[in-house]
């Protein structure tokens, strides 16, 4: 299927997501060429934890470390640190 990204099982471990494969699942498209649909929770820098619902990426920069997400329900545009990530669809992202 076009588009389409098949998750292997070293991704996905035990409902664990190793920090490394992260852009992979962020970058994700449907079969029409779309940003898939995922929930993320990271951490602020004043150490508040960020639950969102309903999100998209919408682009990668400095080198893949930063990424840009659209929340759906309000389409407001954040900028997120890859490695404040801590969980992708409800699972534990790891380093």
């Amino acid at each position: 299927m076009k588009g389409s990204c098949r998750i292997s099982p070293e991704i996905l471990l035990q409902g664990m997501i190793h920090i490394s494969k992260l852009h992979i699942l962020l970058a994700r498209k449907d079969n029409r060429g779309r940003p898939q649909e995922f929930s993320l929770s990271f951490i602020k820098s004043n150490g508040q934890i960020v639950t969102i619902e309903r999100t998209i990426c919408t682009s990668f920069y400095s080198k893949g470390q930063r990424f840009n997400i659209k929340i759906l329900s309000s389409g407001e545009i954040r900028q997120v640190k890859l490695y404040s990530v801590i969980e992708f669809n409800h699972a534990r992202v790891y380093v």
